[in-house]
């Protein structure tokens, strides 16, 4: 922040970090949920897409009709509507993968991976291509709205990490979360029932992914296919860099929090679009590099443990040695040749 503010003195006017926390708040809502899927050693990467899908499903029932573009938002109580259908969608997105995850033993990686995918599709299908716009000063005012001067999206946000925090520091969900992450086998040998635990940690992704639907909906006074396009990768990076291990068990949400704001910051920076994955990416990397190695120390380096996206056994050496040449490509600029890179 100080650098962009040397440059540009603009930067620092309250208008602008006022804008700065708005956009947070639309993938900021998103990585609250997300670090209840990483605290369980899980991943989500539908986000995005589930967000887009939410969305179109929330601005037909603002306009009270299936026909897209022959629908009239009168307002009132088709808000409310509009709220609660995006709100249902997410919880059933979530709790679809939930189940796939915890009861049917397919991967997250796979899942999720699927979802992103099916989801856009779906979203797709359901707009014809076409994207819903022109809604009520009802529906607009909860995305471009304030409250005195600050706006109702970082309201959301706001309250959403405040709600996650008291769940996760101060409630017996919260230490069944951390005991997942921590080690899954104890937690089930301990009478923890893993498999619930793990579907609703799904669930809350999806609500998360309904709520931003919403407000980014409100906001954009615009639903399409294209919606929350790599917000996903901006939610997990937000929850890495804000010191949640992707190996589950350490971290919390306040962290999340600041990992967001300071990729709001990157991006209001106007740094390039491949500028910005590369900073983000070595960001994120170096703090999860750095947790690998604390571990490694406190364990011996030949240790086995679960990947936590994959689900198969590999050492803490392992995972040292990919990390840090990932991390080279990033700052490189050579992120397509990862693939190859890691399989060599």
């Amino acid at each position: 922040m100080a650098f962009f503010s040397f440059f540009e003195p603009g930067f620092r006017t309250t208008n602008n970090l006022l804008n700065i926390v708005r956009a947070v708040s639309f993938f900021g809502i998103l990585a609250v949920g997300m670090t209840f899927v990483i605290l369980t050693a899980g991943i989500d990467l539908s986000v995005g897409s589930a967000l887009a899908f939410c969305g179109i499903v929330c601005a037909s029932a603002a306009k009270g009709s299936r026909a897209l573009l022959t629908g009239k938002d009168d307002g009132g109580i088709n808000v409310l509507y509009a709220f609660l259908a995006a709100i249902g969608v997410g919880l059933l997105i979530g709790l679809i993968h939930g189940v796939f995850i915890a009861y049917l033993r397919v991967p997250a990686f796979i899942v999720t991976l699927g979802g992103l995918g099916a989801w856009r599709g779906a979203t797709l299908l359901w707009s014809g291509g076409q994207p819903i716009s022109n809604f009520s000063a009802d529906f607009t005012k909860w995305g471009k709205g304030s409250v005195g001067e600050v706006p109702i999206p970082v309201i959301f946000f706001a309250g959403m990490v405040l709600i996650a925090h008291i769940i996760l520091k101060y409630t017996r969900y919260g230490r069944w979360v951390f005991a997942l992450g921590g080690n899954a086998e104890a937690a089930r040998l301990s009478g923890l029932n893993t498999r619930m635990i793990t579907t609703t940690v799904y669930v809350i992704s999806g609500l998360c992914a309904g709520v931003s639907a919403f407000l980014l909906t409100s906001r954009l006074n615009s639903a399409e296919q294209v919606a929350g396009q790599n917000y996903e990768l901006q939610a997990i990076a937000s929850v890495v860099i804000g010191g949640t291990s992707l190996f589950g068990g350490q971290g919390g949400v306040l962290g999340t929090m600041i990992g967001a704001v300071l990729i709001g910051v990157l991006n209001n920076g106007e740094i390039t679009e491949r500028d910005f994955v590369r900073r983000a990416g070595a960001v994120a990397l170096t703090a999860a590099g750095r947790r690998t190695v604390l571990r490694a120390y406190e364990r011996r380096l030949d240790t086995e443990i679960r990947h936590p996206v994959f689900g198969y056994r590999i050492t803490y050496r392992r995972v040292l040695d990919v990390q840090a040449r990932l991390l080279a490509a990033v700052i490189v600029g050579e992120l397509p040749e990862y693939r190859a890179m890691v399989t060599r």
